[in-house]
């Protein structure tokens, strides 16, 4: 008998691509014709780019995403992606400002335009290791806009810092706003062009943060969007707690709730910082108890892939409005060290992947057979 039922957000999620293996075998079996990357500071920088070089993977383009904070040591990175790739793309490698407000134009701009664009078989491999939070929300909004075949890369680092070992050796130093620690201060607080939200003036506000090591980043999101949620934040400050996915980094979870001054009244949720469907699924529970009477801000200051559970929220939630907090300084020196591992996310064809979000809350009419 036919039967009218709901979309369910968390059968989508559920249901949604795991992270895999990123490694040679599949570079053979699903070979990208594109190739974005961010260039950073960081060792894992050019680690796909290496491996791509490596298979000898014949690229329609290569593009990478830079900033106009990044310094040296990041464009070095750059460059020696650049080198690495050249040979092996059809079209000269370029680099893209990551900073332009309309990055979703710039980079149809650089994919080529006519027969030469973008097509829906092609396969892009969007490699987001060392993208700052700012430019994995827009390169990954952006992309799930274009009609491809969408992959996203990640590069996990060997050594995440600080170690053990050394925060708790001296607590305060990396509690302290004084020091310089992975990173310092907060150069500006602004919303992410894609996701502006729809706020009502008459309605509360409620602020979501999934933190970093830093609390002053935190803060001045606070403060930002309601100065008096930092003296009394009762229920209306959330805090998504990252839990690393290897056992021997779980300490860094309590790290994080002492560098950030959450309280145990706080209201508080974990979810991993790898697999970025528990990332999702938590701000969907959270949207659900929050969204009829107040304005939800977000900022997603921790990892990667939770930046991408953010994105993939946000499109389904266009009432969201995404706070970006950039550090005045980043800490070479402290960041990360070396590579562990190569991953992925295949979420094949971009717009069927975004088609099955937005289907999410509408009814659908089952047990007819056409």
């Amino acid at each position: 008998m036919p039967f009218i039922s709901q979309v369910r957000i968390d059968e989508t999620i559920a249901n949604s691509p795991t992270v895999e293996s990123l490694n040679a075998e599949w570079l053979r079996s699903s070979p990208p014709s594109v190739y974005i990357c961010a260039q950073g500071f960081e060792d894992r920088c050019p680690a796909v780019a290496e491996l791509l070089s490596t298979e000898g993977t014949r690229l329609k383009r290569v593009i990478i995403i830079g900033l106009r904070s990044n310094s040296e040591k990041d464009q070095a990175n750059g460059r020696r992606i650049i080198e690495k790739l050249k040979s092996h793309s059809e079209c000269e490698p370029m680099l893209i400002d990551g900073d332009e407000p309309d990055l979703h134009t710039r980079m149809s701009a650089a994919l080529g335009s006519g027969t030469s664009s973008l097509a829906e078989d092609d396969h892009v491999l969007l490699d987001i290791s060392v993208a700052a939070n700012r430019v994995c929300l827009r390169a990954i909004d952006s992309f799930l806009r274009h009609n491809c075949q969408l992959t996203i890369a990640y590069a996990e680092a060997a050594v995440y810092h600080p170690e053990q070992a050394a925060f708790h050796r001296d607590e305060a130093a990396w509690t302290s706003e004084d020091n310089l620690g992975t990173e310092k201060g907060v150069e500006n607080i602004r919303p992410c062009s894609e996701f502006l939200g729809e706020h009502l003036e008459a309605a509360s506000n409620v602020v979501v943060l999934l933190p970093s090591f830093r609390h002053e980043r935190s803060a001045a999101v606070i403060s930002h969007v309601d100065p008096a949620l930092l003296i009394n934040p009762t229920d209306n400050v959330i805090w998504v707690l990252g839990r690393p996915h290897l056992e021997q980094d779980l300490w860094r979870r309590d790290a994080m709730r002492k560098i950030n001054k959450i309280t145990d009244e706080a209201k508080v949720f974990e979810a991993s910082t790898f697999d970025y469907r528990e990332s999702w699924r938590v701000l969907e529970q959270i949207y659900s108890e929050c969204w009829e009477g107040s304005n939800i801000t977000l900022s997603p200051l921790g990892s990667k892939m939770q930046a991408m559970a953010v994105t993939l929220f946000c499109i389904r939630h266009p009432d969201v409005r995404v706070l970006l907090s950039t550090p005045q300084q980043y800490n070479s020196q402290q960041w990360s060290e070396g590579v562990r591992d190569l991953w992925r996310v295949s979420l094949g064809s971009a717009r069927e992947f975004v088609n099955a979000i937005l289907r999410a809350g509408t009814l659908q009419l089952e047990g007819i057979d056409l």
